[in-house]
């Protein structure tokens, strides 16, 4: 698991390269595989501004000798994007005071329920392009489970050791999936958390802001 920052990303390509892994598969649409080599990557950067955070962090990853995969379905990126715009439009609510927990909840679940449903054809898309020693970016528990029922053998490695505001909101809507009964005094908490979070990436920027929580 690797946060998308460029000092992150740095230290996994030293892992990388002490394991001699020679092909590596991105959390990104699977539409940009082809602009990730030579100078296409830099029209990428230009064109997916929606992205810009991920791919400056995928920088280092250019330099290395390796086969570098996408392996998000497009409509799950679309998903995935239009649960990012709403989760945004909940953070300029609860800049205004307005803070419905039912809406927080109700939008991460849609990202959590998008994860599932298109787990196999992303861990499809893995399998048809596995090299000898493989890495994949930041699965999600789905594609990593399905994975490991084709009878595919994975260690998992974090590269960091805190998690933001709005991950701790998403292990709370996942507790409460499984049942789990959570006070949304907790849910609030959590909420102003990530709120000033984003004020801080706004401030000095998302790989400082990252830092500064680290």
């Amino acid at each position: 698991m690797v946060l998308n920052t460029v000092w992150n990303v740095e230290k996994m390509v030293e892992i990388l390269k002490e394991r001699e892994i020679d092909t590596i598969f991105v959390n990104l649409p699977v539409e940009f595989e082809s602009y990730l080599k030579d100078l296409h990557f830099k029209s990428l950067q230009r064109m997916a501004t929606f992205y810009m955070h991920d791919l400056e962090a995928l920088n280092p990853l250019m330099n290395l000798n390796v086969k570098i995969y996408c392996y998000k379905d497009g409509s799950h990126s679309k998903k995935e994007r239009d649960v990012t715009t709403n989760l945004l439009n909940l953070v300029l609510k609860a800049k205004l005071g307005v803070v419905n927990v039912e809406e927080w909840k109700e939008t991460i679940m849609e990202d959590l329920k998008a994860n599932k449903e298109f787990a196999e054809y992303e861990a499809i898309r893995i399998i048809e392009r596995l090299g000898n020693k493989n890495a994949c970016l930041n699965l999600n528990e789905n594609v990593e489970n399905f994975l490991r029922r084709e009878g595919f053998e994975i260690e998992k490695i974090w590269l960091y050791d805190f998690k933001r505001p709005i991950d701790r909101l998403y292990e709370l809507v996942k507790r409460e999936m499984r049942g789990e009964i959570i006070d949304d005094k907790e849910f609030e908490r959590l909420i102003h958390e990530h709120v000033k979070f984003i004020d801080t990436v706004i401030e000095i920027g998302y790989d400082e802001a990252c830092k500064l929580l680290w």
